[in-house]
């Protein structure tokens, strides 16, 4: 259902005004708001990253449902907000078929899964020269144990140094 507002690329998105786009705050029946939060500065970021790579946004478009004149966005919410940071005219968007209730709740709760779990040692080693806070990937810290270990070595070494004074 493409109306004047839209028009097809050759990866299959659609392009819809920037203005016709709505955030699910639970408008369709059946399906809730959008369950994420996120900060100005997590936008920002987004936003960022949008930019420097654009075509992520192509590959991971708004996923839509057409409302009257409005198009709700059920899948890309703060793509979306970054989108309206950046003030794009016409953003990325996948014009969901199936709109059944079951579907549409599926699809929003998906689209914002990880499936899998990072693996630190990797990252840490294979690609510390990325900058990955900036890419969203935040490494946990130091687990406490290991943390504990070395304010006892600190404190030995100290107590040592006091000894020679």
């Amino acid at each position: 259902m493409l109306c004047h507002l839209c028009y097809i690329c050759d990866m299959g998105n659609i392009y819809i005004n920037l203005k016709k786009l709505v955030f699910n705050t639970g408008q369709i029946e059946g399906v809730p708001r959008n369950p994420r939060d996120w900060t100005k500065e997590d936008v920002s970021r987004l936003a960022a990253s949008i930019v420097e790579t654009p075509e992520l946004f192509e590959a991971r478009p708004l996923l839509v449902v057409p409302r009257g004149e409005r198009f709700v966005v059920t899948g890309g919410n703060m793509r979306l907000a970054a989108a309206r940071e950046l003030a794009m005219s016409a953003p990325p968007c996948h014009e969901i078929e199936d709109r059944s209730t079951e579907n549409l709740k599926q699809m929003a709760l998906k689209d914002n899964a990880s499936f899998g779990e990072w693996d630190t040692v990797a990252l840490a080693d294979e690609w510390s020269d990325c900058p990955l806070a900036e890419w969203g990937i935040v490494l946990p810290p130091a687990p406490v144990e290991e943390q504990e270990e070395e304010q006892e070595i600190e404190l030995s070494e100290k107590v040592v140094l006091k000894k020679l004074k």
